[in-house]
């Protein structure tokens, strides 16, 4: 063969249960599809918990955040995923998390579930804003190439959330001034792509 097939020990992937395709595909469309891969991209691989923005959706898939919109209410009332609205100290909205929902016959996660508060039954609980980082990650590492991003991004955290901005620990002074002096609006950007509202980084 003059051709290589894909390795599935690779990382780098996502995991979709084939019933979404032949089951919920004539209803949900090219673009429920799409919006549900988005998602499982975005998902932890423990708590299935996803964090992304409607405009980081639709960036990805080349459609209007109005589209998103819809197809992640049918999603949600199709019972692949439940939302849970999240707000900050002072009762305004912070950003929503999506989870993707066990189907018939498959386990559910040994983490806990969202409850009808909002909050999340047991001990566990996930850091949203290194999760956000994380996903930003992601896209800075494609944007920069590899070297770039070992040498300035990467082992960074994020420290502090202050609303509208987060704080983000990089490795040391030249990092900060590299990455505040060349990349800032870059990664303001997809910051604010990620969460789904108007976010900036400080680099410390």
């Amino acid at each position: 063969m003059g051709f290589r097939v894909r390795s599935m020990r690779r990382p780098g992937w996502l995991w979709m249960r084939i019933e979404i395709i032949d089951k919920y595909g004539p209803e949900l469309g090219a673009y429920g599809i799409a919006v549900y891969c988005v998602l499982a991209k975005c998902a932890d691989n423990d708590t299935q918990e996803a964090f992304p923005g409607i405009e980081y959706i639709a960036q990805h898939i080349n459609c209007s955040a109005r589209q998103v919109q819809k197809m992640i209410r049918l999603l949600e009332e199709l019972g692949l995923i439940a939302i849970e609205t999240r707000k900050t100290s002072t009762g305004t909205w912070d950003h929503n998390v999506y989870w993707l929902l066990a189907l018939g016959g498959e386990p559910h996660s040994p983490y806990p579930e969202p409850d009808s508060t909002g909050g999340e039954q047991g001990a566990h609980e996930l850091d949203p804003c290194n999760y956000i980082w994380s996903q930003v990650l992601i896209e800075l590492e494609m944007h920069m190439g590899k070297s770039a991003f070992a040498r300035w991004l990467s082992g960074s955290r994020v420290t502090e959330n202050g609303g509208d901005t987060l704080t983000v620990k990089v490795r040391d002074e030249p990092a900060v001034q590299w990455l505040s002096g060349r990349w800032q609006d870059i990664i303001d950007e997809k910051l604010s792509a990620v969460a789904g509202r108007d976010v900036s980084v400080v680099f410390v």
